[in-house]
């Protein structure tokens, strides 16, 4: 058996506690909520969208687009970046390629 004596480099191989193996994060690198709203035949959304928790980083936009089955664009606006966009639905090339038209103004 060993003897009990201590030193400095006994204390190097003394076992780690959980806290020092483990690092556990529970809080989302993404979060993301969405609100709509239906208004004469328009739904009205606000979508936040939250990424790098320590930075703190965010982003908003509002959304508005035509309730009908037949929509023809979507229209987005990002008032921390002022960009807006005007987007066309999604053409069907073939089985696995669609064509989407996207005009853009960035202020």
């Amino acid at each position: 058996m060993a003897s009990s004596s201590t030193s400095g480099g006994e204390a190097a191989n003394e076992p780690a506690s959980l806290d020092e193996l483990y690092n556990i994060n529970l809080v989302p690198s993404e979060l993301y909520l969405k609100f709509r709203k239906e208004v004469q035949g328009l739904r009205v959304g606000l979508n936040l969208e939250f990424f790098n928790f320590q930075g703190n980083e965010y982003q908003a936009k509002i959304v508005l687009k035509p309730l009908t089955a037949a929509r023809k664009w979507k229209f987005i606006y990002e008032p921390l970046h002022g960009d807006i966009r005007l987007l066309s639905t999604k053409i069907p090339l073939t089985k696995y390629l669609n064509l989407q038209v996207k005009c853009v103004h960035h202020s």
